[in-house]
């Protein structure tokens, strides 16, 4: 916690989606005891339906299950939902679960190589995601 931080905007944006019902859940292939942790002490863990790691699934990204099972928590179809993420395996991992992806420039992947894997939607700042949940929605 000594060294991190939320992203500039983004506690803002997942508090206006809570605030319009929109469900959310973290996929992470870090160990979810710690990532919880982690999005608590940033204020933001409340703003999340559940925090699935890897030893919520019997494979992590890139392979689908993690996607897969998100849904079904959230109670949705693969066409009503949406992965936004920073990693060549989110990427993956939407895709072979037919959810639409969204890429993110402000991550830890180059927006190049992000590009390079045709995401449905990409983003280059966090206030962009309640644009695209908007349009996504309508």
């Amino acid at each position: 916690m000594d060294q991190t931080k939320l992203f500039s905007g983004i506690e803002s944006v997942l508090k206006t989606l809570h605030d319009s019902g929109i469900t959310k859940i973290v996929v992470t292939n870090k160990p979810g005891k710690y990532s919880r942790k982690i999005l608590d002490g940033l204020g933001v863990l409340d703003y999340f339906i559940s925090v699935l790691g890897p030893e919520d699934v019997t494979k992590q990204k890139p392979a689908p299950e993690p996607v897969l099972k998100a849904l079904g928590l959230a109670r949705v179809k693969p066409d009503e939902a949406i992965m936004i993420g920073d990693t060549v395996y989110d990427m993956e991992s939407a895709k072979a679960a037919n959810v639409d992806v969204c890429a993110v420039a402000y991550g830890y992947t180059s927006a190049e190589e992000l590009n390079s894997l045709k995401p449905n939607y990409f983003i280059r700042e966090p206030k962009e995601i309640l644009y695209l949940i908007d349009d996504f929605f309508d």
